[in-house]
């Protein structure tokens, strides 16, 4: 199913939330076509299309883009960042990326400070503009080295 929606990343927004609301809109006519003859509620079916249009926006937001998102960051996965890293998966929820690696066996033991150190200039620079402009709340790294997992997450407060 990710296939489907990392093929959904070029459709531009609108046509993402036309084809959300026309969906959920859709299935509330159906249900509530059904339901009205059980029921006997008159203008069911319509009432429920209406209710599923206008909840599409916030699903899309808070549901759909972000799988989109997530769906086309991990086409390509996993694959070497350089001789020692793989990255294995990303994910997305809408505000904060989580990024997940691991680290080969023959890197010496390091800790999540000595890697946030090391990195957060790099780290600074492509998240500071994200930051300021309020699309990203921060991000999560998470690196797993000899079956430990060595996290350290970025926020704005680290790039200032």
């Amino acid at each position: 199913m990710d296939w489907l929606f990392a093929g959904l990343i070029d459709l531009p927004n609108w046509v993402i939330h036309g084809l959300v609301g026309a969906i959920l809109g859709g299935l509330g006519g159906l249900i509530g076509g059904a339901l009205q003859k059980v029921l006997r509620i008159p203008h069911l079916a319509s009432v429920l299309a209406v209710v599923g249009a206008v909840t599409s926006t916030q699903v899309t937001k808070s549901v759909v883009i972000p799988r989109i998102v997530t769906a086309s960051l991990n086409a390509d996965l996993p694959k070497k960042g350089d001789d020692v890293t793989t990255i294995v998966r990303i994910d997305y929820d809408g505000r904060r990326y989580v990024y997940h690696y691991e680290l080969d066996d023959s890197l010496p033991g390091v800790t999540a400070e000595t890697m946030k150190t090391g990195l957060l200039s790099d780290l600074c620079a492509h998240w500071k503009p994200e930051f300021a402009a309020g699309r990203v709340d921060g991000a999560d790294y998470n690196y797993r080295l000899r079956g430990e997992v060595i996290s350290f997450t970025i926020e704005p407060t680290d790039c200032t």
